[in-house]
């Protein structure tokens, strides 16, 4: 085909050369995504704990202490650094919306789908690919309006009014 009049070969890649990027060893906790993440999943952790005593919770599932050890395995693995349980961080965020919001939506509640949403799409965006410092803002964002609903509901709790 060469010798067609015309004709020139196409690149070898039609994509543009990878962008080195800074290693994530390097970047301080405050912009090392995974990091973040794992101690919004120790945080979270310990919201359903106290979620699971002041509201003693007698739904379908109740509070399993599976979930929470979940969370405590991958979110310290997170914590220090270790990308090993990052699949599985995310894999347990989608379930655990897709089981929790669906028992939630089917008893009428559709509050707590809401929530979940703002703590699991926070949480996946901040595992997913490299997080830019605006997407760690937004994931904080999102997690932080769960954080607020979640205190208020066991403040609610523990002063008796739910």
């Amino acid at each position: 085909m060469a010798d067609v009049p015309g004709w020139t070969p196409l690149p070898s890649s039609p994509l543009p050369a990878p962008v080195e990027e800074e290693p994530l060893d390097d970047l301080p906790f405050w912009r090392h995504p995974y990091k973040i993440a794992g101690l919004l999943m120790l945080v979270n952790t310990l919201l359903v704990i106290a979620e699971g005593v002041l509201i003693k919770s007698n739904g379908p599932i109740g509070t399993s202490p599976l979930p929470i050890l979940f969370d405590l395995v991958i979110g310290g693995s997170l914590l220090n650094g270790s990308l090993r349980w990052r699949t599985w961080a995310i894999v347990r965020a989608v379930l655990g919306l897709l089981l929790m919001g669906g028992l939630a939506v089917s008893t009428g509640d559709f509050c707590t789908p809401v929530m979940m949403m703002c703590w699991v799409g926070g949480l996946v965006n901040l595992l997913v690919g490299r997080a830019s410092g605006l997407r760690i803002a937004i994931s904080l964002g999102a997690f932080a309006i769960y954080a607020l609903a979640e205190v208020l509901g066991l403040a609610l709790a523990a002063a008796g009014v739910i």
